[in-house]
């Protein structure tokens, strides 16, 4: 599925490139939405997410002049909300011995974009994705949430393409037995993996109204 604002995005860092500065502060609020869902989902709390989206915005910046051309920009805005977040991580991390690339996003508690489910079963899928590793909950909010194709996760996260059906099918029956652990109802659990990939979509609909809502605390130029 191709996004709406690709086209946008080519022209904005173009306009950039040309020597409009004001093109580069549109093309970081196109990446927010995104950006945000990544991070929304992974947090403990809307003010450390909203800290985040912050430094990413920053950071982002500081290096922007490195991203040759328009496909490269979105896989550079998740690198530097993925470093953001393993920073965060370690900060919060218990244990020196945790493996941080593989380690869960705090599955135990409902995180601040749980909160924005309009439904049971995104509410489920949310939190289930939690549980996942790292990873795999990448590869989800990706293609789901970003709206990516296979192509362009395969470049963000450095991936062969041909790959990334079989990891969905696996996440998808790994997202399983989570639910199942989770001892959510029968009808539920089959509710929510019958139509996943729509509820999954829906949740990133939901997130764009509260994405304008939420502007960076300072502007990114």
């Amino acid at each position: 599925m191709a996004r709406a604002d690709s086209s946008n995005e080519n022209e904005l860092f173009r306009a950039w490139r040309d020597g409009d500065r004001g093109a580069l502060e549109r093309l970081l609020v196109l990446a927010l939405p995104r950006v945000k869902a990544y991070l929304f989902n992974k947090c403990k709390n809307v003010a450390d997410a909203e800290d985040l989206t912050v430094d990413v915005l920053e950071k982002a910046l500081k290096k922007a002049r490195q991203v040759r051309n328009a496909r490269a920009f979105m896989p550079y805005m998740y690198g530097v909300a993925r470093n953001v977040f393993l920073d965060y991580r370690a900060r919060e991390s218990r244990s020196q011995h945790e493996t941080l690339e593989t380690e869960l996003a705090s599955p135990t508690t409902e995180s601040p974009l749980t909160y924005l489910a309009k439904s049971d079963e995104q509410k489920l899928l949310l939190n289930a994705l939690r549980g996942l590793p790292l990873r795999d909950q990448t590869l989800v909010e990706l293609h789901f949430f970003g709206l990516h194709t296979y192509r362009e996760i395969a470049e963000i996260m450095t991936i062969p393409a041909g790959s990334i059906g079989g990891h969905m099918q696996r996440i998808r029956q790994q997202l399983e037995a989570r639910m199942r652990a989770m001892e959510a109802g029968e009808w539920l659990v089959k509710s929510t993996l019958r139509g996943w990939e729509t509820w999954a979509r829906g949740i990133a609909e939901h997130l764009k109204p509260a994405v304008k809502s939420h502007k960076a605390k300072r502007s990114p130029v």
